[in-house]
């Protein structure tokens, strides 16, 4: 829906939260390998390479989310997509 209305912007942001909250919670995967190959300013993805051997499988070591303003940024999102959705 937000691309068919042309709201591209907020449709990557969401999607960029979206794949960044699938690494948290399930740690390698489909999300963590489209992150590798996409980039983003929202969070810093490590690299396989960059990722201690013992700390491989755990999500907390694959995507660092300590970046300034990454929560607000998430909520910002959060709250343009219900209001989009609300308006809609």
């Amino acid at each position: 829906m937000l691309i068919a209305s042309g709201e591209t912007d907020l449709a990557d942001r969401f999607h960029q939260y979206y794949l960044a909250i699938n690494v948290l919670k399930h740690g390698k995967g489909a999300s963590y390998r489209e992150l590798l190959a996409t980039p983003s300013a929202l969070y810093d993805v490590k690299h396989p390479d960059e990722v201690a051997t013992d700390d491989a499988d755990t999500a907390p070591s694959l995507i660092d989310i300590s970046k300034p303003g990454f929560f607000d940024g998430l909520a910002t999102t959060l709250r343009d997509a219900y209001h989009f959705l609300e308006t809609a």
